[in-house]
């Protein structure tokens, strides 16, 4: 069985090959990175990943922006979408009406990343796009595990 893609369209350039490298590392996925809304909207396109991580803050077209549009593809009807943000916990309500699966704040611990892209990826056709949108913040106390 192929391994999953996962696309991350994040536009910070430190950040970027941190958050590739971790979930290539703790799920086993492939991992392509972007940098800006337009270009998560091509790369997904070309070739469709299993979950794609959006920073909230994208330039060109902001995660929300570029979450939307990926949910009026029928072609990526079962790409997992998460969302990330440096500004804090956002509403469940607003994530669930851009069509992201999660939400997780990428300050500090990004475990809750990494646990709720494991969940995504072994269950996506079980995802209950009715189901309340988890919104995680990333302040666990234990370290992500070696």
């Amino acid at each position: 069985m192929a391994r999953p893609l996962v696309l991350i369209a994040e536009d910070d350039p430190d950040l970027r090959p941190i958050l590739a490298e971790l979930v290539r590392r703790r799920t086993g996925a492939r991992v392509r990175t972007v940098d800006s809304g337009p270009a998560a909207l091509i790369s997904a396109r070309e070739e469709t990943p299993a979950a794609v991580v959006l920073d909230a803050g994208l330039p060109g077209l902001d995660g929300f922006e570029v979450a939307r549009e990926l949910r009026r593809d029928p072609d990526l009807r079962w790409t997992a979408l998460v969302g990330l943000s440096g500004a804090g916990r956002l509403s469940g309500e607003v994530v669930a009406a851009a069509g992201f699966d999660g939400f997780v704040d990428k300050r500090g611990d990004l475990r809750p990343l990494i646990d709720l892209l494991r969940h995504l990826l072994a269950w996506p056709e079980t995802r209950d796009a009715a189901a309340p949108v988890p919104c995680l913040g990333a302040s666990l106390a234990a370290p992500l595990p070696s």
